[in-house]
């Protein structure tokens, strides 16, 4: 009896230094560091086109994702848990200036962190060099925005 609790013994050791040695050697995976990128397509524009804002982020156990136009909107992407999270808000301003979009990730453990990218608008609807209708309206006919949340 007391070999088999003597072999437990060593199983036990063995697997404790098994798992050590794996987390020296980052054989078992920590949580994804909190990060978000934000990239603005086209960064410059008319009144009325509409831009594309594509987002990524990473993190543990993200809970929410928000895109800020600059101009006082926003849209809210729900991450349910995920530990990373890609999509696309498109939004047509109203009006001439310079914008600051920001991208927020926050986790549910409430920790964020934030990117941002700038967007001119320019007066007056936008049109393509032929004369056709205005590049918006043709995005606008393309569909709503899309996502993908892992």
């Amino acid at each position: 009896m007391s070999r088999s609790i003597g072999s437990r013994r060593w199983r036990a050791a063995a697997l404790a230094l098994a798992v050590a040695a794996a987390c020296s050697t980052g054989s078992i995976s920590d949580p994804p560091d909190l990060t978000i990128t934000l990239t603005v397509d086209p960064r410059t524009g008319a009144v009325g086109d509409t831009i594309a804002f594509r987002f990524a982020a990473t993190g543990p156990a993200l809970a929410s994702i928000t895109i800020e136009f600059g101009d006082g909107s926003l849209e809210q992407f729900a991450t349910s848990g995920a530990t990373s999270a890609s999509g696309t808000a498109r939004h047509a301003y109203a009006a001439a200036g310079s914008f600051q979009g920001r991208a927020t990730a926050v986790t549910g453990q409430d920790q964020f962190v934030t990117a941002t990218a700038a967007v001119v608008i320019t007066g007056g609807q936008g049109a393509d060099s032929s004369g056709s209708e205005p590049r918006s309206a043709a995005l606008r006919r393309a569909g709503p925005a899309g996502g993908a949340i892992h």
